[in-house]
């Protein structure tokens, strides 16, 4: 796929998105994204593709993110404001938490705050309406980090570390558990289909424990 940056027409090499830094804001879906320049150089950014004008845009990181990509970050709305989780400079230990505004002079980063953990709490995982951030450890356990008081608080769930993933949305005409789809339940040979209607569950964890978040508009 051909990509549009702005308005001109990019054929170089393609980049990587990131499957899990990924938000939607304002008519916009953003994806952390990187370039590999060559074997042991790389660039990371923020691509955004406006859904109306199908134009792709490149936003620069802010400068002191840690030099080993931000990949493994995290990008989410907030009060109609992008936000984006990437590691410092310093260290692996420490988060800090970006976000973005656009003025005159184009978008523009402003540092928020930064968040200390040890290398067990290892991701990001959903940022809450009330600012609460939830973050996964490499065991697949889930915590609560509280930026008023600076602290974690243990969710007493664990998972499979491989596949735990959260979802926020806002409500809708569309019901997440009572979504209704028609499939062909036969063929026949004059091409008709008989369908019946089959009425499915969408859960967030499916085939695990179930975890739903609510993310109101």
């Amino acid at each position: 796929m051909d990509l549009f940056f702005g308005s001109i027409r990019s054929t170089s090499t393609k980049p990587k998105l990131s499957h899990t830094a990924k938000a939607f804001l304002d008519g916009c879906a953003y994806w952390v994204a990187r370039k590999v320049i060559n074997e042991t150089e790389y660039d990371d950014f923020v691509v955004s593709f406006n859904m109306v004008d199908h134009v792709f845009e490149e936003i620069k990181l802010p400068k002191s993110c840690l030099g080993d990509g931000a990949l493994t970050g995290l990008l989410a709305v907030f009060r109609d404001s992008l936000y984006l989780f990437v590691h410092g400079r310093e260290s692996l230990d420490c988060w800090h938490v970006w976000m973005m505004q656009e003025d005159c002079s184009g978008k523009i980063w402003y540092h928020q705050f930064k968040i200390d953990c040890s290398l067990k709490i290892c991701w990001p995982l959903c940022l809450m309406k009330n600012g609460e951030v939830i973050f996964e450890s490499i065991e697949g356990h889930l915590s609560l980090y509280d930026p008023r008081n600076q602290q974690f608080q243990d969710l007493h769930f664990q998972g499979n570390p491989y596949i735990i993933e959260l979802f926020s949305y806002k409500e809708s005409l569309v019901l997440l558990d009572l979504g209704t789809k028609y499939w062909p339940s036969e063929f026949h040979d004059d091409g008709n289909e008989e369908l019946e209607s089959q009425t499915q569950s969408q859960e967030i964890f499916a085939g695990l424990e179930k975890w739903q978040i609510q993310e109101s508009a």
